[in-house]
């Protein structure tokens, strides 16, 4: 069973999406079966197809167009606690705000924690960051990073419970 999380022009465009950027990707999104209207206003896509056509940078730059959703907020808490995983792993442990603010971030998305509370976690949180080393920001740009968001993406999409985070 698949998530459906639908991308759709009309929100993406009101949202400040640029027109010329979404059309780049009509051939990407054609050649995986997806039919573009005439009237491309009309034009919804599930992220998934989004994500198998285009890959993860294009799927995650979509995301930011995307009205609060749950799945979204728990694979961004997914990636925070990899990156600080792995900041424990190169021997610097991280902030316990940073620590903190995932797991707020994840109790949003069930319901169980207020906005408030998750506009305060992600304050400190900021906070913590901005005295850390910053090496982990790269790994993002790294191909086996990009590989797994891709992967844990995916799961999300397709409706399995993904594992717990681990880093290798």
């Amino acid at each position: 069973m698949n998530y459906q999380i639908m991308l759709s022009w009309k929100v993406m465009r009101g949202n400040g999406a640029c027109a010329s950027g979404l059309r780049a990707a009509f051939p990407a999104l054609r050649k995986a079966g997806v039919a573009v209207p005439k009237k491309y206003s009309e034009l919804e896509v599930p992220l998934l197809i989004v994500l198998n056509a285009l890959g993860i940078i294009t799927a995650l730059n979509a995301c930011q167009y995307i009205p609060d959703e749950p799945i979204l907020r728990l694979f961004v808490a997914d990636c925070a606690e990899r990156a600080l995983l792995r900041e424990r792993f190169d021997g610097r442990e991280p902030d316990v705000r940073s620590w903190n603010a995932v797991e707020v971030t994840r109790k949003y998305a069930r319901g169980t924690a207020t906005a408030e509370e998750l506009s305060a976690a992600r304050s400190a949180a900021g906070s913590a960051a901005g005295s850390a080393a910053w090496p982990v920001a790269w790994s993002a740009a790294k191909s086996a990073e990009r590989k797994w968001q891709t992967a844990r993406l995916r799961t999300y999409l397709s409706g399995q419970t993904p594992e717990p985070v681990t880093i290798t």
